[in-house]
């Protein structure tokens, strides 16, 4: 009698805690609006900012599977624009392999290290700051754009990262590359009533409800399955031809496509 016991305690225990989880979530979430958890996630880097602008971070160069992916997709010492660039880990490895960058990001104390640091390593690179979710005109059209690791899944709400996808489009040509990170987030019960109990108190606050995949862990984040990356890119008219999960860190190529106006 013994294990039957203890394996129903455990499923019991298990349960309780998804619950919980999912209740506190989506209790939280959806009673924040989106301005608020992107202040959240603001907040998390600002405290961190120290570990993200520290040299032998900034000089490790790229993740592997970024290194693959911009190898295969963007046009050989092309302009590339890298969004949520923090302090500029990307934009050093990119200038690098030949690339001329620019770059942004909405952590100041992050942009003003990243400046110091493309300077002592004299690559000729504006690096600049820009409200969350926002993209500024850093300077003319781009060959490419790379959004710095994970900054994809920071921003809350499916229209909001749209709305930034389609700021980046527009700096782009017809067939350009756009590249995105993000954690998977596979379906399940918590992921799902978090996402339903959100969304009642956001349809009492009459905001935009709370989608499956949106969590808090210092921070916003999002997490997505691949179905979401390819609606959210062609909305955003981006066709997506690349995606990479389970394995690595999720990641996904979109080119912009021929027929945006």
């Amino acid at each position: 009698m013994i294990a039957p016991i203890y394996f129903f305690l455990e499923r019991l225990v298990l349960w309780i805690h998804n619950g919980a989880t999912a209740l506190i979530q989506g209790l939280s979430i959806g009673s924040l609006s989106n301005e608020q958890l992107e202040q959240l996630t603001e907040q998390r880097y600002l405290r961190q900012s120290a570990s993200y602008s520290d040299e032998s971070y900034l000089n490790s160069g790229l993740f592997i599977w970024e290194r693959d992916a911009i190898q295969r997709y963007f046009p050989p010492g092309g302009r590339v624009l890298v969004a949520a660039a923090g302090a500029g880990r990307e934009m050093i490895a990119l200038a690098g392999c030949g690339f001329r960058v620019d770059g942004f990001d909405c952590c100041a104390p992050l942009v003003e290290s990243g400046q110091n640091h493309l300077r002592k390593h004299r690559i000729d690179a504006k690096l600049v700051y820009a409200p969350p979710s926002s993209v500024p005109r850093c300077g003319g059209h781009y060959d490419a754009v790379l959004v710095g690791f994970s900054g994809y899944m920071y921003i809350p709400g499916r229209n909001r990262r749209i709305r930034f996808l389609r700021a980046l489009r527009d700096l782009l040509s017809p067939g350009a590359p756009i590249m995105v990170s993000f954690m998977e987030g596979f379906p399940g019960r918590r992921r799902g009533w978090t996402a339903k109990i959100g969304s009642i108190i956001r349809t009492l606050r009459r905001a935009e409800p709370v989608e499956e995949g949106d969590w808090l862990t210092a921070g916003f984040q999002h997490h997505f399955v691949d179905q979401q990356i390819r609606s959210e890119m062609s909305e955003a008219g981006i066709e997506l031809i690349y995606y990479s999960g389970g394995t690595c860190y999720g990641h996904a190529v979109g080119l912009v496509r021929t027929d945006n106006t």
